[in-house]
C-alpha cells in the first residue's frame, strides 16, 4: 500500500500539469481511406503557454501515406498573428514525400498554445491496408518546437483498414522523465526501510530498550 501511495505522489503532478507547463502535442490515431488522395488530418496543442513561433516537423513511417501539404496558419493558433510560412523542402511533390517542415513566427507578441496546430493533407494512393507511426517528435529533421520552446509530444498513428499491426508510439518527453520519478520513489522506499531497520536495532526509547 505504501508503494502505491508513493507512486501516486510522484506521478500525480505530471498528470495535473505535465512537465511543468510545456505545451502538449497529442498527435492521436487516425483512420484513413484506402487509395485516396486529399485526406485531411488535424493536429492539436494544449496547455495555453505563450509562444512566439513554431518549427513544425512531421514524418510518416516508411512506406506509409505521403504528405501532400501542411497548413500551420489557417484556423490555427497562429491565424491572424504570423509572418507567413517557410517551407524547407519546397512545394509538393518534393524529394521527401513522407516528411514535411513548416515554420512561422508571430508578427507581434505571443499566442496561446491551445487549439489547432496544423492541418495535414495525406495521400494513400496505392495503399489498401496498413498502420504507420505519425511522428512530430523523432523526425529526420528533429522534433517540433515552438521557436525554441520544447513541447511534450505524444506521437500517433495512421491506419488503413484496421492495419495488420498496432504501431508503437515513439517515446515522448513524458516517458523520458518517468525514470527520474521512479528513481525518487526507489530512494524514498529505501530510506523508509533503513529508518525502520534502525528503529528495530536501536529499540523504542519509550519502552526503555
Amino acid at each position: 500500500m505504501r508503494l502505491v501511495f508513493y507512486l501516486a505522489m510522484v506521478l500525480m503532478p505530471l498528470a495535473v500539469h505535465p512537465v511543468w507547463g510545456l505545451p502538449v502535442i497529442d498527435v492521436g490515431d487516425h483512420e484513413l481511406l484506402p487509395d485516396t488522395p486529399g485526406q485531411v488530418v488535424q493536429l492539436f496543442v494544449s496547455g495555453g503557454d505563450p509562444v512566439q513561433g513554431l518549427n513544425f516537423n512531421v514524418q510518416v513511417a516508411g512506406g506509409g501515406p505521403t504528405v501532400e501539404d501542411v497548413d500551420i496558419l489557417q484556423g490555427t493558433i497562429f491565424d491572424g498573428n504570423n509572418t507567413g510560412t517557410f517551407d524547407l523542402d519546397g512545394p509538393s511533390p518534393d524529394p521527401w514525400p513522407l516528411w514535411e517542415f513548416r515554420s512561422t513566427t508571430t508578427a507581434s507578441g505571443t499566442v496561446s498554445a491551445d487549439g489547432l496546430l496544423a492541418t495535414l493533407v495525406l495521400d494513400t494512393t496505392g495503399l489498401s491496408v496498413g498502420a504507420w507511426d505519425l511522428m512530430v517528435s523523432n523526425t529526420q529533421n528533429g522534433p517540433t518546437d515552438f521557436a525554441g520552446t520544447p513541447a511534450l509530444i505524444i506521437d500517433g498513428s495512421l491506419t488503413i483498414g484496421g492495419g495488420p499491426f498496432a504501431p508503437v508510439p515513439e517515446p515522448s518527453a513524458l516517458f523520458l522523465i518517468l525514470p527520474a520519478g521512479l528513481g525518487l520513489l526507489a530512494w524514498r522506499a529505501a530510506h523508509c526501510c533503513r529508518a525502520a531497520a534502525n528503529r528495530r536495532i536501536g529499540g523504542d526509547p519509550s519502552r526503555g530498550t
